[in-house]
């Protein structure tokens, strides 16, 4: 929320200065489009099982990457709303759930992104004292990257299984790219057989 929210909750301000005060009903309405898709975003990452420590850094760069282009136009700015009203909504779903039904946790849950937003709110006019908009978000977007790069699972291993038939060995290598079986007669060179059958790790 420091890093993120900062362009999103300062929106009508945003707005205003880079396209006029007709662009800020625009942005309201493309965030609250935006809000609407917050729950197929969740759904997704509740599917692809995306732990907290990767879908909240992206959710952080759903909410800054479309300002990087939002003073271009206002078709900018309102892709820019749009992508930061469903990260937010999906980022505060996720954090909730997260904090489980205690309501002690839910309350310590909103208390953390209010201070979020409120630091964030503070600091953005004066980072856009120094610098623009547009490299802002990149720099936030980039740092949010690495953050979820860093904490992404690394893919499971390469298994290689083993098992025998009559007189004939299968060995099986399974990866996160699918699968080889190969089989062998002794005294006979090795044949790629295809997808490994289930068998027990050696």
């Amino acid at each position: 929320m420091l890093l993120a929210s900062g362009p999103t909750l300062l929106s009508v301000g945003l707005a205003a200065e880079f396209h006029g005060r007709r662009a800020v009903a625009i942005a309201a309405v493309a965030f609250t489009l935006g809000t609407m898709l917050a729950p197929v975003v969740g759904g997704l990452l509740d599917r692809r099982r995306v732990p907290p420590g990767v879908a909240w850094p992206l959710l952080g760069v759903g909410m800054v990457a479309g300002w990087v282009f939002a003073p271009v136009s206002v078709a900018a700015l309102a892709v820019a709303q749009l992508l930061s009203g469903a990260s937010l909504t999906a980022f505060e779903g996720s954090m909730d759930a997260a904090a489980g039904p205690s309501a002690g946790r839910l309350a310590w849950a909103g208390a953390a992104r209010g201070l979020g937003g409120a630091a964030g709110t503070a600091a953005l006019p004066r980072l856009l004292a120094a610098a623009p908009i547009g490299a802002l978000g990149l720099a936030v977007t980039a740092v949010l990257g690495a953050a979820a790069r860093r904490d992404a699972p690394a893919p499971p291993p390469h298994t290689r299984t083993a098992a025998r038939t009559g007189g004939e060995v299968v060995v099986a290598v399974a990866g996160t790219g699918g699968g080889v079986r190969w089989s062998a007669r002794p005294g006979h060179a090795p044949a790629r057989a295809g997808r490994p059958a289930a068998a027990r790790p050696i």
